[in-house]
């Protein structure tokens, strides 16, 4: 399935949202991005990964995820679904207030049954912006977006525990607490008392993603946070996130990111000063 909203964030849309259906659609891996993600499931049933934790939703119920958290979903075999998946950026959100209350947010929830009507409507009604040629587009979708958002924070108390914990879930919750220490596939085994072979193999089955893969987004996704927030040198944060060498931390930096360490600085910090003007 083609993320077209995806693809109309990286040109550089402020929000974007799209309706789907499918069957047997699977993600093939986990991934992250750097702004918001909103999944909700109008019919059929899908599981969704979120860092260490596995849950379950249905149909009525949506998942939130914050920018730099790795994520995917999947679905049982010959089960269709629909969703609405709506993106946007920090910056979208147009109080402190609630971009504070965001802090926090990712995971499930279950809206309460006089909340599902008002959040459709205001689904539905960024969709309908979306798709047609209206004036003031994004504008309009950006203000439902936020009452979207306020209804949100609203019932937080809603929120989801996850489902289904399994042995992936607590290698991923291992490797996300722990992913600036020296991991390995034999320390791994070892403490979930499984062979080596069943460890790999199930987490393949469940990501669609090698363990040593895992380890080094989930590195590469703290480093990006580290870059961004903080004036840590290069080598600071190559040390901090895990890795042995400069060298090897540049090279796996760049091909997740696509770009050095240095590079990704200089664009963040040239982006934030035009949002400061």
């Amino acid at each position: 399935m083609i993320d077209y909203a995806g693809i109309r964030m990286t040109e550089g849309q402020l929000i974007a949202c799209e309706r789907k259906e499918g069957m047997n659609d699977n993600m093939m891996k986990s991934h992250f991005h750097d702004f918001y993600e909103i999944y909700y499931l109008e019919e059929g049933g899908r599981n969704i990964i979120i860092e260490g934790s596995i849950y379950t939703i249905e149909p009525g119920m949506f998942a939130i995820k914050a920018p730099y958290i790795m994520h995917h979903s999947f679905g049982d075999k010959d089960v269709p679904f629909r969703r609405i998946v709506l993106y946007f950026r920090p910056n979208a959100i147009l109080s402190a207030t609630l971009q504070d209350a965001m802090k926090g947010i990712t995971g499930t929830y279950r809206p309460a049954i006089d909340q599902k009507e008002q959040f459709q409507m205001l689904l539905d009604g960024i969709n309908e912006e979306e798709t047609g040629n209206s004036p003031f587009k994004q504008e309009a979708m950006q203000s439902l977006l936020n009452n979207l958002l306020v209804s949100i924070l609203r019932q937080t108390a809603n929120k989801e525990k996850n489902s289904n914990q399994h042995l992936v879930g607590d290698v991923m919750d291992y490797i996300h607490d722990n992913y600036f220490e020296d991991i390995t596939l034999e320390n791994l085994a070892k403490r979930f008392y499984v062979s080596h072979y069943y460890l790999c193999r199930e987490f393949k089955r469940m990501t669609n993603r090698t363990i040593i893969q895992y380890i080094s987004v989930t590195r590469i996704s703290n480093a990006q946070r580290k870059i961004m927030e903080t004036d840590l040198s290069i080598t600071e944060i190559s040390n901090l996130t895990g890795f042995s060498n400069l060298t090897n931390f540049n090279r796996v930096f760049k091909k997740y990111a696509g770009i050095s360490p240095s590079q990704y600085r200089k664009e963040y910090r040239e982006v934030a000063a035009q949002k400061i003007r």
